[in-house]
């Protein structure tokens, strides 16, 4: 787990204490004494250890691709690292598996080429072709269990939707952590938002799910964003709530006999084409029916 502080560190402060000085005396000063050598202990204030990217992180991540056969290795190194070695044997185990599979590895690596890229506690402005992935914590500035932080201060089931939204229809994948406290449990109000969300997936996960981004435009303005199911079906989401009609002024791919639903309300709505916008009708019964984000789904004819 990583914690973020909106600050940096503190700036070290002058001192003018000196060090302490080390003598070791040799021969006639002190019979059968010999001197220290360079690296002991009494030289240099600590015994040698073991080498952290040879000794720990490669053989830390090795154990992870032998003991679990991980299809995504998702790396966090920005330092020196041993992952030539180590993801070249990556690439072997999949490929000599019983079944080989086909494995995939994001930009932290350390070193290239990569998979994936994941921004941090943002996104991209537009669509990106080339796979992406946006991480953040429900906590804003922690990606761990931080005990300040109010429970309103959390990432809100509003917000995690309007996130997800927005994430998939620019080609990318949403990340969400959670950090349990040190006995292992997690906060009520983690569990709350992550219900709140799948609630609202339940019922508009087809627009999410196994879908893909419309290559027109990722949004319309602040609150249309677009999602779509190749040969079957094209979404609309709507991050605001409609009034009595919803007009999307963009060349959405509608024709005359496809039929136009609201995710949640059974019924069919009316639509028409004005003018080079879709102006969709949405009765009061069908705008109660949504939550967080209302999806429009063009359901194609053939």
């Amino acid at each position: 787990m990583r914690s973020r502080r909106p600050h940096g560190p503190p700036r070290p402060r002058r001192t003018t204490a000196r060090r302490p000085r080390v003598e070791a005396r040799t021969g006639a000063d002190c019979p059968g004494a010999t001197a220290p050598s360079e690296s002991s202990e009494l030289v240099t204030g600590h015994t040698a250890g073991r080498d952290y990217v040879t000794q720990f992180q490669g053989p830390q991540m090795l154990e992870l691709i032998h003991g679990y056969d991980p299809e995504i290795l998702w790396c966090d190194i920005g330092g020196d690292n041993d992952s030539h070695r180590v993801l070249a044997e990556y690439f072997n185990h999949a490929k000599n598996r019983a079944r080989p599979v086909e494995v995939t590895v994001n930009n932290r690596s350390g070193i290239g080429p990569y998979d994936f890229t994941t921004p941090e506690y943002t996104t991209y402005d537009q669509i990106v072709t080339a796979k992406w992935e946006s991480s953040r914590g429900l906590d804003p500035f922690s990606y761990g269990y931080n005990a300040q932080t109010p429970d309103e201060k959390y990432m809100t089931a509003e917000e995690i939707v309007h996130s997800l939204v927005d994430i998939v229809s620019k080609n990318g994948n949403f990340l969400l952590d959670i950090g349990p406290r040190a006995d292992g449990t997690i906060p009520e109000i983690m569990q709350r938002r992550l219900r709140e969300t799948g609630e609202w997936l339940k019922t508009n996960g087809e627009a999410v799910y196994d879908t893909t981004y419309w290559s027109r435009m990722p949004q319309f303005g602040e609150d249309l964003r677009f999602t779509l199911r190749p040969n079957r079906a094209f979404f609309i989401h709507s991050l605001a709530q409609p009034g009595a009609t919803l007009t999307v002024e963009a060349p959405v791919p509608v024709r005359s006999g496809d039929r136009v639903t609201l995710l949640g309300h059974d019924r069919p709505l009316n639509w028409r084409a004005r003018g080079g916008s879709l102006v969709i009708d949405v009765p009061a019964a069908a705008r109660r029916t949504g939550k967080h984000a209302w999806v429009f789904k063009i359901a194609w004819s053939g």
